[in-house]
């Protein structure tokens, strides 16, 4: 249980929205984990996770730009696949079936990117939405640098769910909307 929040809470602060200033409707990032008996529900305003990203300093983490320096992760790759995935119509770019049952999908649908991952074998889902004008915000880096700070302004304009995760044993949900208890 102890790794599910921790992932939870982790999972918020990555994929958390922020509301651009002046905006009237103050924003909300939720995260609720059920695992057998036990529920775990974290309600922020988006604006306090875009203070903590703007605010977090690292080797690779500077005023809310993500810099990948990765010898293994091709950053320019990572931008060009990004910036088409924006650019594209509307269609499945990868699908993986795999020799276990798994399967992976990733597509563009309307103004969404979507990521869907079903391993059978373990009787998992994993769901990932994430509205283009996110995607969008986050290539207004300097350089090779992912704008997560823009990328998060933009999700503070969008309400419903960007993760879900069901494993049959316990289920992880991430949303953005305009209630401060959630949905």
């Amino acid at each position: 249980m102890r790794g599910l929040v921790l992932g939870a809470l982790s999972l918020a602060l990555l994929s958390g929205g922020a509301t651009l200033a002046g905006a009237e409707t103050e924003h909300w990032l939720h995260v609720r984990v059920l695992d057998g008996e036990e529920k775990v529900s974290v309600n922020l305003p988006v604006e306090l996770v875009a203070t903590v990203i703007e605010t977090a300093e690292s080797d690779n983490f500077h005023r809310g730009r993500l810099i990948v320096e990765d010898q293994e992760f091709d950053r320019e790759l990572v931008r060009a696949i990004l910036q088409a995935a924006v650019e594209s119509g509307d269609g499945e770019f990868v699908r993986v079936e795999a020799a276990d049952g798994a399967q992976i999908s990733v597509r563009k649908q309307k103004a969404m990117l979507l990521v869907d991952i079903d391993e059978r074998a373990e009787d998992t889902q994993v769901r990932v939405s994430i509205p283009i004008a996110v995607v969008r915000a986050m290539l207004d880096g300097e350089g090779e640098a992912l704008n997560i700070k823009a990328a998060l302004d933009a999700l503070g304009q969008h309400d419903g769910a960007l993760v879900t995760i069901d494993d049959g044993d316990s289920t992880v949900r991430v949303w953005v909307d305009a209630s401060m208890e959630g949905i």
